[in-house]
């Protein structure tokens, strides 16, 4: 299973980077967390930074999964927006103001579920 996950913030790349540590720190089995790659630039042979990370994982490691992004929004309060990505299925989530909660756990775990 995948998806990804693409950050949008004023904050520059930084938020990406810290999802993407607090990820791999997280130790969750069966969970893959790489950069995605940035957008090709026009007219350049260059790509963007990239604004997101791809997420590969064994449906087993979803519980804790969305239990570790929950948690980063939690704790880390970031304003971003977090857009998550499958097939032709997307969800957005704007964390400022979202309550991180069991609901919230259990709507990113089925949605990256149900995507695939």
């Amino acid at each position: 299973m995948g998806c990804t996950i693409l950050i949008e913030s004023d904050e520059a790349s930084e938020p990406i980077f810290d999802l993407q540590t607090w990820l791999h720190n997280a130790e969750l089995d069966d969970v893959d967390v790489k950069l995605a790659p940035g957008r090709s630039v026009p007219g350049t042979l260059g790509a963007e930074l990239s604004s997101g990370l791809m997420l590969l994982f064994k449906s087993h490691a979803l519980p804790g999964l969305a239990r570790a992004l929950a948690s980063w929004i939690k704790v880390r309060k970031p304003k971003v927006k977090l857009t998550f990505k499958s097939g032709q299925k997307q969800i957005v989530l704007e964390t400022e103001n979202a309550p991180v909660d069991r609901e919230l756990i259990d709507n990113l775990t089925a949605l990256i579920t149900n995507s695939n």
